[in-house]
């Protein structure tokens, strides 16, 4: 009698309280949708491409977009381009960057 009672104090244990209200659903990460125009720079090898906007440069982050890698990229080089992706803000070990997830050339008339 007395290990049935203790199985069975310890099986309520791991239950959850029916008078307790369940916890609140996690929030969603905060984060930035960006879109910007400007011109594209390809960096020398194992530099990052970046967009100029006016005076700001951001740093974009093409591993997605595999059709955008090598030769294909270059010869983008100095082209007006519009860009569409998620802004990564800046951490302790990393800058911050614009995660793409588009990329395509102006057609300026």
């Amino acid at each position: 009698l007395l290990i049935a009672t203790v199985i069975g104090l310890l099986l309520a244990a791991d239950c959850p309280s029916q008078d307790k209200a369940p916890p609140p659903p996690k929030e969603e990460q905060e984060y930035a949708k960006v879109e910007l125009k400007g011109q594209l720079s390809v960096m020398p090898p194992g530099g990052c491409p970046v967009i100029y906007v006016q005076n700001d440069k951001y740093e974009l982050d093409l591993r997605q977009q595999k059709d955008l890698q090598g030769e294909a990229l270059r010869k983008l080089d100095g082209e007006i381009v519009i860009v569409t992706g998620t802004l990564q803000l800046p951490t302790k070990y990393d800058r911050a960057r614009v995660l793409v997830s588009s990329l395509r050339l102006v057609k300026e008339r």
